[in-house]
């Protein structure tokens, strides 16, 4: 049975619902050579490349061939996909639990930037799948 007044919930993908780990995207960024990733990839917010990536500005083909120019060297497609989804942990059962017992008394909509990158790793390893 629905609840009267509030009918609808909003919960954010990143960082709520799904756990980041933002040094260990960090230091695998640092083994492809990436230089100054610390300052693309702040705490807070991304800047440059990685901003204009998540605001969907450019392709995924843009995003890794800007990485590819300036670690200054070819680095495969999957090499960069793996960095950059590395920043993805998981999501702890106790949480998906919740969403799928509020779906029984709201209707819960799933907010996030999400690119194509993460959206197809969080595809093909069914983090997605009981969303």
């Amino acid at each position: 049975m629905k609840r009267k007044g509030i009918k609808n919930l909003i919960v954010d993908f990143g960082g709520v619902l799904i756990d980041l780990d933002r040094q260990r995207c960090l230091e695998n960024f640092k083994k492809l050579g990436l230089p100054d990733v610390e300052h693309a990839l702040d705490i807070y917010h991304q800047q440059d490349f990685f901003q204009h990536y998540e605001k969907g500005l450019i392709s995924s083909a843009d995003f890794r061939n800007v990485i590819r120019g300036k670690i200054g060297k070819d680095v495969a497609d999957a090499r960069i996909d793996a960095a950059w989804n590395s920043f993805l942990v998981n999501i702890p059962t106790c949480k998906l639990d919740l969403l799928l017992a509020l779906r029984k008394d709201y209707v819960v909509y799933l907010l996030s930037n999400t690119n194509a990158v993460s959206y197809t790793h969080l595809r093909a390893h069914e983090t997605l799948a009981n969303l």
